[in-house]
């Protein structure tokens, strides 16, 4: 039977009989302790008688080592002459470990096993509300939310920059403490997402400008995406554009309103608003603009409630003038003299103080000493006399188009609006609704498939048929022709 041959390391034993050998290193001692293996290896082939000058034995094959922090490879020796023994493999180091990954920075965490006293650098060191989180965010910054619900000492402020962004809009809720204070105050470029809010009421807000103007002049509209505000009497989102300077703007997408007798949308004193993907239901009023608020709304919906949208009223008085001369009825060029500055397309001016607003489409002028010649959307109605004084206003206004409106008008009481409880529209309540210069501008569906273009123009998709005052006019004026030269 053939003798067998083995090696142990401190490592590993590779099969066969055994000789010990120590631990690599890189001292001097290494060429002596392979010697040392060689001398062993003598001594038991001479125990076993066998011969000299024999074809040497193949060498140990070196053992794959660990990664080390830092490892180290021996070479291997030439094997004795007359053994050929084969160097043995340098042991490869062990890796060492990767450690704790450092925290990230501009990111902070908030969750319900988190601890206002952390530093929110991690999920294990998260905060336990989002206000303690705020208070250390600069601009940057994005505080995630972990799935729970949050009750929030409030106002909170999300400072200029800063994104709070939850895990899910149906995971994560947040709750005013105080719940006729608005909830969250808005600053130049924050971004909210994913989160629902609860719990407003008495016309407290989701989010707003604080009243007291720190949010300065607004260069980088707030934008809130992808979020639900759910109440009783509360709003989504307040525009005060007095609060503020600059564009007077936020920004909505995906903005689901479900506020039992509140609003969705509210916009004053020239504020303004993005609006895309915006849901009201069993609100009040869907959109409100009010003295001077105006929006641009696309793709969205007014479900049940008491109005869908509604704009109402001017903003206060930005200029004024005189009538350069007559101007007589269906004139739709006028002059005005006594200006401070030009006029601006979309304005509105009104020569009998408020009874009668006109749009001005565009500048056919401008200001020069004092006088500028404005073009109106509409011709005058009655005649004003030279030296009659013009005011001049930002009404308030909604341009919506794709909108949809679903059973608008049938109430605020999920229990008696629904149709298949039996809801029926309410006498008073309408779809769309303006007063004091206010306008809106829409193209929508109704749930019967209904299509409209401004009130003034509806095709009937049951009966195929188109109808309004609009479309009577258009007719009129291109038949008419036809009639007189038949008659003739």
């Amino acid at each position: 039977m053939s003798p067998t041959y083995s090696y142990t390391s401190n490592l590993q034993t590779v099969s066969g009989a055994q000789f010990n050998y120590p631990a690599y290193t890189d001292s001097p001692d290494v060429p002596r302790d392979i010697f040392r293996l060689a001398s062993e290896l003598d001594a038991y082939l001479s125990l076993n008688k066998g011969p000299k000058g024999l074809q040497g034995i193949q060498g140990v094959q070196g053992v794959q080592g660990f990664q080390g922090i830092q490892g180290y490879s021996v070479q291997g020796v030439q094997g004795i002459q007359g053994y050929s023994v084969q160097g043995i493999q340098g042991v490869q180091g062990i890796q060492g470990s990767s450690g704790v990954a450092n925290a990230t920075t501009k990111v902070l965490y908030v969750a319900k096993t988190g601890n206002d006293g952390n530093d929110g650098t991690t999920i294990g060191a998260a905060f336990l509300t989002i206000k303690a989180a705020l208070a250390i965010a600069t601009d940057g910054t994005t505080v995630f939310v972990k799935s729970g619900e949050y009750t929030e000492v409030n106002p909170v402020t999300i400072p200029t920059g800063v994104s709070v962004i939850g895990d899910s809009l149906r995971s994560v809720t947040i709750r005013p403490s105080t719940t006729t204070s608005d909830i969250f105050y808005l600053n130049n470029g924050v971004y909210i997402s994913e989160v629902t809010f609860k719990g407003h009421t008495s016309g407290a807000s989701a989010v707003s400008y604080n009243p007291n103007g720190s949010a300065g002049a607004i260069t980088r509209s707030p934008y809130v995406y992808n979020c639900s505000s759910i109440s009783t009497g509360g709003k989504g989102m307040y525009i005060d554009g007095s609060k503020v300077t600059g564009n007077k703007s936020m920004v909505a997408g995906q903005y689901t309103q479900i506020n039992y007798g509140g609003t969705g949308i509210h916009i004053v004193n020239q504020g303004y608003a993005q609006l895309v993907s915006i849901y009201t239901i069993f609100t009040d009023v869907g959109v409100l603009c009010e003295s001077g608020g105006f929006c641009s709304l696309i793709g969205s919906d007014s479900s049940f409630g008491n109005i869908g949208l509604k704009a109402a009223g001017v903003s206060s008085l930005l200029y004024s003038g005189t009538a350069a001369n007559t101007i007589n009825i269906n004139d739709s060029t006028v002059v005005i003299s006594g200006l401070s500055q030009t006029p601006y397309a979309n304005n509105v001016v009104t020569f009998d103080n408020g009874t009668t607003y006109y749009t001005i489409d565009s500048i056919a002028s401008q200001l020069s000493g004092g006088r500028a010649t404005i073009n109106l959307t509409s011709n005058i109605t009655t005649t004003i006399s030279s030296g009659t004084t013009a005011k001049f206003y930002q009404n308030s206004r909604i341009v919506a188009s794709g909108h949809t409106f679903e059973y608008c008008g049938y109430g605020i009481d999920p229990a008696t609006s629904l149709p298949q409880l039996g809801g029926q529209f309410i006498t008073g309540n309408a779809e769309t609704v303006t007063s004091g210069g206010g306008q809106i501008f829409f193209t929508s569906t109704d749930q019967k498939g209904n299509f409209k273009i401004g009130p003034n123009l509806v095709i009937n998709q049951a009966s195929g048929t188109i109808s309004g005052t609009a479309f009577n006019k258009s007719l009129f004026a291109i038949m008419t022709p036809y009639i007189l030269a038949l008659e003739g």
